[in-house]
């Protein structure tokens, strides 16, 4: 109890955020200190996992792997190499999930990633110097993507940021810039509102492949939902499609939520049951009438704005 109290009125030495600085730095020297690729960790996902989004993985397999593992046909064709790539739509769509699945089917790619919370959690000074590192690490490692998630939050539109902001935005555009000339390094970024970010970043040049990334359609969403439930009990009267139908303006997440949703309540039972408890009609149904839709029509007015300023490239 002595211990305890004393140990309450210490404050400890070293904080969570030194310690993180810390192992920002031994990274940092690192990579400055060897020449093997240091890769940065990804969760293993398969393209097959990405329920849909066919648009998208073909122009991510022609803007990403084609240049990045073929360099030397894309010079021998002349073929315009492609920069950058913006994925945009609604939240949980799967731009995320698609790029870690494209960068585990790439196999020995460095990935270097960047969001807008890592770059907006310290001051600025900081945040530019962590742009300028993420752009000098694929740099020093090539072949390499450069993924940057929330981007509109790192490169936000200088007509409305703050002075912070149109700080970031140039820092980003120069550190761009800077990767023309290399064959084997993409960007690729991430948002849920490409009506924020710079105009200067959605030129060609820039971002020469836009692919608006939509909510699934009902076949799509009877698929994720079979991905999803096909390894565990379900009962004879579990009907996907009818489901489907039911999941209009959902994503792919708002669907894996409620199918987690509905393994919990059947394991749940299980504990107080001696029987096998089955995922049922039922119970999908009384879920997705409490789940509400991420993606309602109402909501995808801005992407078709912005489709209409800018085009789907």
């Amino acid at each position: 109890t002595d211990i305890t109290k004393v140990i309450k009125n210490i404050k400890p030495s070293t904080s969570l955020a030194a310690i993180e600085e810390y192992n920002t730095f031994k990274l940092d020297y690192e990579r400055r200190s060897r020449h093997e690729v240091i890769h940065e960790e990804t969760e293993k996902v398969r393209i097959d996992d990405v329920i849909g989004l066919d648009e998208a993985k073909k122009a991510l397999y022609q803007a990403v792997e084609l240049p990045i593992l073929h360099p030397e046909l894309i010079k021998k064709y002349d073929v315009g190499n492609i920069k950058g790539i913006l994925m945009f739509g609604p939240p949980g769509t799967g731009k995320t999930m698609l790029m870690k699945a494209v960068a585990s089917e790439l196999g020995d790619i460095h990935i270097v990633n960047l969001s807008g919370y890592e770059v907006s959690k310290y001051g600025l000074d900081r945040a530019l110097v962590t742009i300028k590192a993420a752009f000098d690490r694929a740099k020093e490692n090539p072949p390499a993507i450069i993924f940057v998630d929330e981007i509109d939050s790192v490169v936000p539109s200088r007509d409305a940021a703050s002075e912070a902001g149109v700080q970031l935005t140039g820092e980003f555009l120069e550190q761009l810039d800077g990767v023309k000339a290399a064959y084997n390094i993409v960007l690729v970024g991430s948002t849920n509102r490409p009506d924020r970010l710079d105009p200067a970043l959605l030129r060609p040049g820039r971002f020469d492949k836009m692919i608006y990334v939509q909510p699934p359609d009902a076949g799509q969403r009877a698929e994720i939902l079979d991905l999803y439930l096909k390894k565990v009990p379900c009962a004879a009267d579990v009907d996907y499609k009818k489901l489907a139908e039911m999941l209009e303006g959902c994503t792919g997440a708002d669907i894996a939520n409620i199918c987690r949703e509905a393994k919990m309540h059947a394991l749940e039972c299980s504990l107080t049951s001696s029987n096998e408890e089955k995922i049922t009609m039922e119970m999908l149904v009384e879920i997705i009438k409490s789940t509400k839709p991420s993606a309602p029509q109402s909501s995808l007015d801005r992407y078709a704005s912005f489709m209409r300023d800018y085009g789907q490239r």
